[in-house]
């Protein structure tokens, strides 16, 4: 039996969804091996005259992996309890891989069965922000994040961090107290940053979600102003040079260049109605971190230096970042860059927080931010799709009347054992956001219970287009 092998990278910032997306994929696929259609165009892909050509899909066992393993069961057992709840932030790096096996036809005849293994990495989104610090220096980075610390719109949040870095100098001596107290409130300010503004472009990420390294010295930095150059052994601003470096280094050795090589397919997801409720500021930093990590994710690290030294960084642009044509088709050149990607499905999601007649408006903004770089995909010869999706449905759409007139909304359960309230997002621009929509007051997105899952896996979860995304990335192969 041949099998084809291919490995899936769900990609994308932290609170995109993935680690729901892998459950619910996994869940609809096994399934769908039971005979239910809950992946339709996956089901009408392998019809055969009225029969299905799936003979079988099954998740493999762990192996000898040193990997920890996606644990798929308490991911579906936290949604099937009486007090249904979402899966915890995923804090740590893990894999699973399911295999389908399919019946093989050719000129009417049966060809025998064969494989197709799926590989699917997941792990924290604030990872994957680390990436492009690995062609910078402690300085460069310093210049750029504190740059972006002193938008006055963020002051709130990063004045209290600022004021204490007006007491150091690079060349002072390195006190551990001090330096551990820097680095404190350095971690406050990014979760506040993250908590409160919206924001998800934070670095580095593993001071949000530290993982295996936990709280390791080499951990203990901040940026700091005037630490180009040589410093002196035993100043703050040589020891904060230090850290980075070792940082980089665990980085590179213990994630990238380990994990983010060897990927054939790619799903980005990208949490647009979010941030686009959360303001200009929020919105705006989540398309610059996009941008960046499609650059640094196309080959390596080393695209990065070239990337800086051609203009094409965030920290030579204005931040918070206006997406600019250039931008977008920085984005997904990079992605279909030299890496050997065949397929890339790009993918808004919360899809259910969306009435049906308004979700082509949200897939045209998203596409729409990528929309110039048609002619650079065709050339490299990969397919790229743009997808509205909902891993699990939490809601119904509804039309409630105001003032007379009907408004389209969607209805779900915010409150356990609550009762299913209306919600409406309002008008979503479709392509450029004119000026006059950040003038409206922003808000939060209301957080919907998912529905009660059966954690047999027989009946699948109920989702919006996760069949067309995973029909884009895997329907050549089956």
């Amino acid at each position: 039996m041949n099998e084809t092998r291919i490995r899936l990278a769900v990609t994308g910032l932290s609170r995109s969804g993935k680690t729901v997306f892998i459950t619910s994929l996994i869940q609809n696929l096994i399934a769908l091996g039971h005979g239910r259609d809950t992946l339709p165009l996956i089901t009408r892909r392998l019809d055969s005259r009225g029969r299905s050509r799936l003979r079988r899909v099954s998740i493999d066992p762990a192996g000898v992996q040193t990997i920890p393993y996606f644990d798929f069961q308490s991911k579906l057992l936290a949604l099937s309890r009486s007090d249904a709840a979402w899966p915890p932030r995923t804090e740590d790096l893990s894999e699973i891989s399911i295999t389908l096996e399919i019946e093989r036809e050719g000129l009417g005849q049966k060809l025998g069965s064969r494989r197709v293994r799926m590989d699917i990495l997941d792990y924290p989104g604030e990872w994957l922000l680390d990436l492009p610090l690995l062609d910078l220096s402690h300085a460069a980075w310093s210049d750029d994040t504190l740059a972006r610390l002193q938008t006055p719109a963020l002051q709130p949040q990063t004045g209290r961090f600022l004021d204490y870095l007006r007491g150091l100098s690079a060349d002072g001596p390195a006190d551990g107290a001090t330096v551990r107290q820097g680095h404190a409130l350095y971690k406050e300010t990014l979760s506040s940053l993250r908590n409160t503004a919206g924001l998800r472009y934070l670095q580095p990420g593993r001071f949000l979600c530290p993982g295996p390294f936990g709280d390791a010295p080499f951990l203990w930095f901040f940026p700091m102003p005037g630490t180009a150059g040589p410093l002196m052994h035993g100043s703050i601003g040589r020891l904060l040079q230090d850290r980075f470096e070792t940082y980089k280094r665990e980085i590179r050795a213990n994630f990238f260049d380990s994990y983010f090589r060897s990927f054939d397919r790619q799903i980005m997801l990208v949490d647009v109605l979010g941030c686009l409720y959360a303001g200009k500021l929020a919105f705006d930093d989540t398309a610059a971190a996009i941008h960046d990590l499609a650059v640094v994710l196309r080959d390596g690290w080393g695209t990065w230096a070239r990337g800086r030294r051609s203009g094409v960084t965030a920290s030579e642009l204005p931040w918070p970042l206006s997406l600019t044509v250039s931008a977008a088709q920085s984005l997904l050149a990079a992605f279909m860059g030299t890496r050997s990607v065949d397929r890339v499905a790009f993918v808004a999601t919360k899809a259910d927080h969306v009435p049906e007649l308004d979700r082509q408006a949200l897939r045209s903004l998203l596409t729409n931010l990528a929309k110039p770089a048609a002619g650079a995909i065709e050339a490299d010869r990969a397919s790229v799709s743009y997808h509205v999706a909902s891993s699990i449905r939490s809601t119904e759409d509804v039309t409630l009347t105001v003032k007379g007139r009907p408004v389209r909304a969607v209805q779900g359960v915010l409150v356990p054992g609550g009762p299913a309230r209306p919600f409406s997002p309002g008008q979503i621009p479709a392509e450029d956001i004119p000026d006059y929509f950040w003038d409206a007051g922003y808000f939060e997105l209301p957080d919907f219970l998912p529905p009660r899952i059966d954690p047999r896996g027989v009946r699948g979860i109920r989702h919006l287009a996760l069949d067309e995304v995973l029909d884009a990335v895997i329907g050549d192969l089956l």
